[in-house]
């Protein structure tokens, strides 16, 4: 499954079935847009207890792992949209798939650096629409689940912005043999339309 996502992920386009036209996401200060599905949810953060950490709805925005934000780095999420599980309740091995943008708090110096809490495994060097950016590819497996991560660090104004896509799913042995599976074609759908979004995010000043 790896090597498929990893496919997907780097194909220069991937085609979508015919779709209702794209939906626009400005941030709040105007600084960036993108464009997304209007298959995709809209996630949002609530406080779950005064003083504590709080959760992403509604579920299709939340899993094992965090998918709609980045705990292990000083980011603050703008937004974040996830595939729909609905699409897939017969196929209980999808968790759940995101996108989301963050601002970072981190120097200049730092930005590009990332994180050395993801483990990343792969880092290469890439273009969001012409700004160069950094892309860290990290996997994390846990009892009966595994996760794939994908963080852009992108410098723009000297501020540190992080745009990361997160796939997270279950080992179909949790389940008694039969069970329906992700077909290349489900993938390709779930990849497109979270690729779209970084294929559409552009800086407006």
């Amino acid at each position: 499954m790896k090597m498929l996502l990893a496919l997907c992920f780097t194909a220069s386009s991937i085609g979508l079935a015919a779709d209702a036209p794209l939906h626009t996401f400005t941030s709040p200060d105007g600084v960036f847009r993108f464009q997304y599905s209007p298959v995709l949810v809209r996630c949002t953060a609530v406080d779950t207890q005064a003083g504590h950490g709080g959760q992403w709805v509604p579920a299709d925005c939340s899993g094992m792992a965090p998918v709609c934000d980045d705990p292990l780095s000083a980011a603050s999420t703008i937004a974040c949209f996830a595939y729909p599980r609905d699409r897939f309740k017969d196929k209980p091995t999808f968790d759940v798939a995101a996108f989301f943008v963050a601002e970072v708090n981190a120097t200049e110096e730092h930005c590009m650096d990332g994180s050395s809490d993801w483990n990343a495994d792969r880092i290469q060097d890439r273009k969001v629409n012409g700004v160069a950016s950094k892309l860290f590819h990290a996997t994390d497996v846990w009892t009966g689940h595994s996760r794939d991560a994908y963080f852009y660090r992108v410098l723009h104004n000297s501020k540190c912005y992080e745009l990361s896509e997160q796939f997270e799913n279950t080992n179909p042995g949790a389940y008694d043999p039969g069970i329906k599976l992700l077909t290349r074609q489900d993938w390709k759908d779930i990849e497109g339309r979270l690729n779209q979004i970084i294929r559409s995010f552009r800086f407006l000043r």
